[in-house]
């Protein structure tokens, strides 16, 4: 293993704990009660079922950030990136 894919490899599990731990910390700030500035834009209900439709979607982000992780450094150690470098030359 050299250097940059050290480095490449970092720089993706980085941003893959940054994005994973910035949507917990969204979802940990979540209420369903309806704050007073939107009083008269939002029903109440409205409101709530939106905040549980973004709380089941950050949930689904999880597993779709994981998945695209495995996917590319499965891409990166299985030489993916190398065969299509050779196929374009």
């Amino acid at each position: 293993m050299n250097i940059y894919l050290t480095i490449i490899i970092a720089a993706l599990l980085f941003e893959f704990f940054l994005y994973n731990l910035s949507r917990f910390l969204d979802l940990k700030s979540l209420s369903t009660k309806l704050p007073a500035e939107f009083n008269g834009y939002y029903s109440p209900d409205e409101y709530a079922r939106s905040q549980k439709y973004l709380k089941e979607n950050t949930r689904f982000s999880y597993f779709t950030s994981a998945f695209d992780l495995l996917l590319i450094l499965l891409i990166i150690f299985w030489g993916g990136f190398n065969m299509v470098d050779l196929w374009i030359r």
